[in-house]
């Protein structure tokens, strides 16, 4: 990003009347680009792996309290940390977001059509369990997080 595209950035988003996922993702190029912010341009995915933890929790948080508003709120942040930690990597040439949307969007889909032609409860049940299955040892059994 050149310092006229950085200027348009910042004027385009100070402008959209409403914002999207495209308009998170021009805002993290924005502050992480060498006109942004300097603290945004140093941190890696180690300096704010406890702020994607903590924006997590504040999730499940919205989630027990039932509380649509908090919920609305951390999702944002959580998005937040999910687009800063995907331009982390497209800078450093690792992934994109698009790989990352492909990638999910196609495991999904594939999940999805397999747990859906299941004709049984039974059937079903045995195929989430194989899906839960593929999640890496290292997630089930963190500290940190408790899925399934």
């Amino acid at each position: 990003m050149n310092k006229t595209e950085f200027e348009n950035a910042k004027r385009e988003l100070l402008e959209r009347e409403h914002h999207d996922y495209a308009s998170l993702e021009l805002l993290v190029k924005v502050l992480r680009s060498e006109w942004g912010c300097p603290w945004d341009k140093e941190q890696t995915h180690a300096s704010v792996r406890k702020d994607l933890i903590e924006e997590t929790y504040e999730v499940i948080e919205g989630i027990d309290r039932d509380d649509a508003h908090l919920m609305c709120e951390e999702l944002g942040d959580l998005m937040m940390q999910v687009v800063f930690h995907a331009d982390i990597e497209d800078d450093a040439g690792r992934f994109t977001p698009t790989d990352m949307f492909d990638g999910i969007v196609k495991r999904m889909a594939e999940d999805t059509d397999k747990v859906v032609v299941a004709s049984t409860a039974t059937t079903m049940i045995g195929r989430l369990k194989a899906l839960k299955a593929k999640i890496p040892v290292w997630m089930r059994k963190s500290p940190n997080l408790r899925i399934l």
